[in-house]
């Protein structure tokens, strides 16, 4: 592979070096939902399988590999997240939730993703929010990793 992308990045411009690497066409899903009030997280499925293979291009196997690759790591994350927080570290703490939120886009995760979505906004905004929204996003890993034992 020898192409590579810089931010910004539009759709068009994804679409077109993932069609032309791996032969998939990604359709436009459509804007996300966003939620301003973490109780709606709360109304999003923890685990959804038929979205994970959506995202997965109807691939069954790489959804689930996508998703154990997710889980492997949601441990290592969640605890560099307390860290970051523990110390202060705002851009270690950005850094940690931007890399959980990307690994998210590909999993069918939606009540992670959105907290993640909402934690790394409020957090580059400086919100004072992001206290709360941090501890929804730690809820929202304990939610997966506990679904996703029930579902082993």
């Amino acid at each position: 592979m020898d192409d590579y992308l810089t931010k910004p990045i539009s759709e068009r411009q994804l679409a077109q070096v993932v069609l032309k690497w791996t032969g998939l066409a990604l359709r436009n899903q459509g804007p996300e939902r966003t939620s301003e009030n973490s109780a709606g997280n709360n109304e999003l499925p923890v685990l959804d399988h038929e979205e994970g293979l959506r995202l997965a291009a109807g691939k069954a196997d790489l959804a689930a590999d996508m998703l154990a690759m997710l889980l492997a790591s949601l441990e290592a994350d969640r605890e560099a997240i307390r860290a970051a927080c523990e110390n202060r570290d705002q851009n270690a703490l950005i850094e940690r939730v931007h890399r959980l939120h990307g690994a998210t886009r590909y999993c069918g995760v939606p009540q992670l993703r959105a907290a993640c979505q909402r934690s790394e906004t409020l957090l580059k905004q400086g919100d004072p929010k992001a206290v709360a929204a941090l501890e929804e996003l730690e809820r929202a890993i304990n939610r997966l990793a506990a679904q996703a034992k029930i579902s082993a």
